[in-house]
């Protein structure tokens, strides 16, 4: 992870170097791949028009969890109750949980919608059918998600 100086005299090559971008890149490519999390609040107004917001950029401050990529089951597949019941149907879309589905206990887990980590998924507190993409083949929970993303139930499927 890396930033940029929190002084006044830092320069665009600065901004360039932690964002990895080429020497030729502008103030305009600068802002264009910058990520909002990661400039200080105090410097920043969004959207950024100049060099200044970007004192104290951190690429930290705007990481987000690393990610396992599941097969989810929103839409149809959701139920509204159901603890012990796995909700049939739904089309298989990839969603990301944090950490990974068998690792999941109530209020520790969050879901997004990218890979990043950093876009929540609303599950209005629903439960859906999961499967993972990994080492656990095609064994199936029940996972009960929050509006904010968060993991608040699961149980084996049976």
């Amino acid at each position: 992870m890396a930033s940029v100086p929190n002084t006044t005299t830092f320069s665009l090559n600065d901004v360039r170097v932690v964002l990895g971008l080429g020497t030729t890149a502008s103030l305009v490519d600068c802002i264009a791949a910058a990520v909002a999390a990661s400039y200080n609040p105090l410097y920043y107004s969004a959207p950024a028009t100049s060099l200044l917001e970007f004192r104290d950029y951190d690429t930290a401050r705007g990481a987000c969890n690393a990610t396992t990529s599941l097969n989810f089951y929103p839409s149809s597949g959701q139920a509204t109750s159901g603890a012990g019941t796995c909700p049939t149907g739904g089309s298989e879309i990839p969603y990301y949980f944090y950490p990974a589905v068998t690792n999941i206990a109530s209020g520790s887990s969050t879901v997004t919608t990218d890979a990043g980590g950093c876009t929540p998924f609303n599950g209005g507190g629903l439960w859906y059918r999961v499967r993972s993409n990994g080492g656990e083949g095609s064994f199936f929970y029940s996972v009960r998600i929050s509006a904010s993303g968060a993991c608040i139930g699961k149980v084996a499927c049976t």
